[in-house]
């Protein structure tokens, strides 16, 4: 639909429901791996393995709406790409 502003100019408006500019559902897997080791009576050792975004997906999290903008349509945030952690706990008594 068109829209006459109050300085004289017509712009266009797209109306339509409240969420058509909503992200999509965001669907991610992560896993953790751990093993305890006792290193001696008193001293323990944790491994473990992360992952994050094990499927790799990237989806769109932000992006610039403003299309009169100097930069319209711009991709601000995307979803982190595949992270693995590898880490190691020490514990003792």
């Amino acid at each position: 639909s068109y829209l006459s502003g109050t300085d004289g100019n017509t712009r266009f408006a797209a109306l339509g429901r409240s969420d058509d500019f909503r992200t999509q559902d965001i669907y991610t897997l992560d896993l953790r791996l751990e093993k305890e080791f006792a290193a001696t009576e008193n001293v323990g050792l944790t491994f473990s393995i992360d992952a994050f975004n094990v499927f790799n997906e990237n989806y769109v999290l932000r992006r610039s709406l403003r299309l009169n903008g100097p930069r319209p349509d711009y991709l601000n945030e995307t979803l982190a790409p595949r992270i693995w952690r590898l880490g190691v706990r020490l514990t003792w008594r």
